[in-house]
């Protein structure tokens, strides 16, 4: 029996959230840069960010407290990751190597 709202580790009742947010995760990157020389590339990078984080937030909050401060931790997180591999992604580039 699935329940309303999930929390903790991926239970079998949220399995519609869990893959909305790998959907966000892995293909707001790709698709921002896509989308990049009509000008919505950034727009989209940050609407994709907000809404994994939120879809993330979803997953794990008992409260409504809880789920915009963890939507927003989560947020963060997730642009920071997209930062750490923009970064390792530009020194790879100018090294001439990959890793």
């Amino acid at each position: 029996m699935a329940s309303a709202r999930c929390a903790a580790i991926p239970k079998p009742g949220c399995p519609a959230l869990w893959v909305c947010f790998w959907v966000l995760f892995l293909g707001t990157p790709p698709l921002a840069l896509v989308t990049l020389a009509s000008g919505g590339g950034f727009a989209l990078l940050g609407i994709g960010t907000i809404a994994a984080g939120f879809v993330l937030s979803k997953l794990f909050a008992k409260n409504d407290t809880a789920f915009f401060t963890l939507g927003i931790v989560f947020t963060v997180g997730i642009f920071a990751i997209y930062l750490g591999i923009a970064f390792v992604g530009c020194i790879a580039m100018l090294k001439g190597s990959s890793f």
